[in-house]
């Protein structure tokens, strides 16, 4: 009877926390649901993302202090979010009579604010962890790890792939070096917020893409480590951006390369420092920041 009765507890406490998890999903989908009809105004975006993603994720943590229940919402959201972006498309494709392609349907702006989502949450239980006790909190990391990695893929697609499909423009090769960077900047008079756009989306589009690869190989000798991110960097950009003039999907630019490349490179010098950080916080508790 008692055997029964931890079973019958154990089930409701599992119904319970996905319950809460998938709640909290659904809010943060309609809290970027509301910012995505808002494409130009990403600080309006970004701080009702944020202020939503980090209250409800500390609320969700307070119940769940092993973070699982966050990083599950997290990944339920993700899912959600594109199971909605996608649906989205097929509503387009029926408009359209089915033309054969993807059809641009959001601006990069809004893909940034479903990022903010998941890195506000994370960051939330990142940084409670360095204070609190217990220490371990690798099921939210695994969960979130897999949320994170399944909308960046997303995002990369889309970005370089997807969006392009329909464009009948000629892309030129351009290796001029920083004329695309100062051609921006003349133009900063003119649209502001395109132009920063450009600018800085270009310099930190792989810099989550740096940061995995650091984590990733921390195992390993630092020179090793050093050989292969600085080596990684300018040969997959520039396979990248010559892809992109191949297929005429993209302009091919020497400063979309380097800009990349630092991005990248910039993700890669975080990771140690994030350690270093945590190690100093929490007086060496903690080895590793995100694990």
């Amino acid at each position: 009877m008692e055997k029964e009765r931890k079973q019958v507890k154990q089930t409701q406490s599992r119904f319970t926390l996905w319950a809460r998890a998938f709640a909290v999903a659904l809010l943060w989908l309609g809290a970027c649901g509301y910012c995505f009809f808002y494409t130009g105004h990403t600080l309006l975006q970004l701080s009702v993302c944020f202020v939503a993603a980090a209250g409800l994720a500390a609320l969700l943590y307070a119940f769940d202090h092993s973070g699982f229940s966050v990083g599950l919402a997290q990944l339920i959201f993700v899912c959600l979010w594109l199971a909605c972006a996608l649906s989205r498309q097929f509503k387009l494709q029926i408009e359209q009579g089915w033309p054969g392609y993807w059809i641009y349907c959001f601006y990069f702006d809004s893909l940034l604010t479903q990022g903010t989502v998941w890195l506000c949450s994370t960051l939330v239980v990142a940084v409670w962890r360095l204070f609190d006790r217990p220490l371990d909190r690798r099921r939210f990391f695994r969960l979130s790890s897999a949320a994170f990695v399944l909308f960046y893929l997303f995002l990369l697609v889309y970005s370089f792939y997807l969006s392009r499909m329909n464009s009948a423009q000629n892309y030129p090769l351009n290796l001029d070096l920083l004329s695309t960077v100062q051609m921006y900047l003349t133009k900063i008079g003119e649209n502001p917020y395109e132009m920063w756009m450009m600018i800085f989306g270009n310099l930190f589009y792989f810099t989550p893409l740096g940061y995995i690869f650091a984590v990733a190989l921390r195992q390993r000798s630092r020179a090793y480590r050093a050989v292969v991110l600085l080596l990684f960097a300018p040969v997959a950009f520039f396979f990248l951006e010559y892809s992109q003039y191949m297929f005429q999907i993209g302009y091919c630019e020497i400063d979309d390369m380097v800009m990349n490349a630092l991005g990248f490179w910039l993700g890669a010098a975080l990771a140690p420092l994030s350690d270093r950080f945590a190690r100093r916080v929490s007086k060496q508790r903690i080895t590793y920041f995100w694990m």
